[in-house]
């Protein structure tokens, strides 16, 4: 945005000559008027959006490394399970051993527990790669546990 604004005004103001019925300053206008409804349309927006997403128009993190890091920082199952709602290209190559680990861990707890978050949908989400045993995981898809 920043770049769209410093370039079109820096064209306007070095044009020499213009083909048409303009004056010089017509373009220069319109460059103006323009940056000024972007900058106040975009602080509009950054104003009327959720402010726990305002980080992420700062942050320099990859969406890849903050999902990777939701899934590093966070303790509770329900949270971590979302790991299997993103695309495994964006986590599987760095943290997948881990994901694997962590499943392996609390599997069995899942199927003896219920717990609330352990949903139909969150029982179908978990790739089979990251179960050794895949008769339980099956049997639990297929309801009959």
């Amino acid at each position: 945005m920043v770049s769209t604004v410093v370039i079109g005004l820096a064209s306007a103001t070095t044009m020499d000559e213009i083909q048409g019925p303009f004056e010089k300053a017509t373009p220069m206008k319109a460059m103006i008027g323009s940056s000024t409804g972007l900058l106040v349309s975009f602080t509009v927006f950054l104003c009327a959006i959720d402010q726990k997403y305002l980080s992420t128009f700062i942050s320099m993190k990859s969406g890849n490394t903050i999902i990777q890091e939701y899934f590093t920082k966070n303790k509770e199952d329900e949270k971590k399970i979302t790991i299997f709602k993103c695309n495994e290209n964006k986590w599987k190559p760095i943290i997948g051993d881990e994901v694997k680990a962590w499943v392996g861990e609390h599997f069995q707890q899942w199927i003896d527990e219920k717990p609330e978050s352990f949903t139909d949908y969150n029982k179908s989400i978990i790739p089979e790669w990251c179960v050794d045993d895949k008769a339980p995981l099956k049997r639990l898809r297929s309801k009959k546990v």
